[in-house]
């Protein structure tokens, strides 16, 4: 019974590890280059880390040089 019931977890497992994607990878698969973030011109940061949460709030998007 043990053996019937470790059958399933191990096809579950099998499954999530098939399906791992590294993100590095497929950005450059896709031919997406990302830029590295500009420094603020005022007191505050783009984001935020906590633990293993990044926060953003209240930024649209900005061009490679930094402007909007």
């Amino acid at each position: 019974m043990k053996k019937l019931m470790l059958l399933p977890l191990l096809f579950f497992v099998f499954i999530c590890t098939a399906q791992s994607v590294d993100a590095e990878k497929k950005l450059k698969e896709l031919g997406i280059e990302l830029i590295t973030p500009t420094k603020p011109m005022a007191n505050y940061v783009k984001a935020v880390r906590t633990g293993n949460l990044i926060f953003l709030a209240g930024h649209g998007p900005s061009k490679a040089d930094g402007t909007l």
